[in-house]
């Protein structure tokens, strides 16, 4: 087995934020008597509010921990020795993503009993019908393009009733913050996030709305609350769609669905799709 531990890859930037979080924390000080079992190199995160949950055996004498903060659930390395600490993904040669089975694995499964209200308590831009037989949240980023064959999907639905709640986010590429503070302070936000998506670039992975350059105090505030939100309820990509089952329990699904579960997450009757770029997804 050969494996490598490297940076994030497309579809796992939730990564960057886990660097940024335990390099961060990495501070001189005395590690405390309940963290002296775990390896030199991870003592210093806990020593700092970092809690390991649970460790398994990783590839090649590699040590895998569970580790969690502020409800946030993140997957890191040591060496055989203890010595040296590792953030970011396993790969094996086949390029298989080692640390993303492992996270579905040995992570538990997350509580979405109080999702719903504090999704409706977010700042989102609805579309679709105005009286809705069915509502669905979806964490959403303008340059998502997943988002965006998400969004050409449930437009047949949206046509008998659906009303897509999207919760915008900003971390796929640098101007995702300045498209959805475009599409949020918009004199209509469904109709800016409609021209986003219609002209969207799939090619480039580009949504079509101008970046606003110095969008407001609020609006970054806005952001940055749904970015929280995205971090409370676990969300590690877009887009993340929240829906309610016909006994009313929260699932959320991760990523694109197939379109032959629409009917399921939307409650409604399955309705034709015939757009060629959704193939792919049947």
């Amino acid at each position: 087995m050969r494996y490598r531990v490297d940076a994030p890859v497309a579809g796992l930037r939730g990564w960057i934020s886990t660097a940024a979080l335990l390099v961060g924390c990495l501070l001189a000080g005395t590690v405390a008597a309940a963290v002296q079992q775990y390896p030199a190199a991870l003592k210093p995160f806990l020593s700092q509010g970092i809690r390991v949950v649970k460790q398994f055996a990783a590839v090649d004498g590699l040590k895998g921990w569970v580790v969690e903060r502020d409800g946030n659930y993140r997957i890191v390395y040591t060496s055989a020795d203890g010595k040296y600490l590792f953030i970011g993904l396993v790969a094996d040669e086949q390029g298989n993503n080692l640390t993303q089975a492992e996270y579905k694995t040995y992570v538990p499964k997350p509580n979405l009993a109080g999702a719903w209200s504090k999704l409706e308590k977010a700042d989102w831009v609805a579309e679709g019908s105005e009286v809705p037989k069915a509502i669905v949240y979806v964490v959403f980023d303008p340059n998502c393009p997943y988002c965006h064959f998400f969004w050409r999907a449930a437009q047949a639905y949206e046509k008998v009733g659906l009303q897509v709640r999207y919760v915008l986010v900003a971390f796929v590429k640098a101007d995702s913050a300045g498209k959805a503070a475009a599409i949020l302070e918009s004199n209509d936000p469904a109709r800016a996030l409609n021209k986003n998506e219609t002209g969207f670039q799939v090619s480039t992975e580009t949504g079509a709305i101008a970046p606003m350059q110095n969008p407001k105090p609020a609006t970054r505030a806005k952001l940055r609350a749904n970015m929280r939100l995205m971090s409370s309820l676990r969300v590690e990509s877009t887009p993340t769609i929240f829906y309610k089952s016909p006994s009313g329990e929260v699932r959320m699904v991760s990523g694109m669905p197939r379109l032959g579960r629409l009917p399921e997450l939307f409650g409604l009757p399955k309705q034709k799709i015939d757009d060629p770029d959704l193939a792919r997804f049947r």
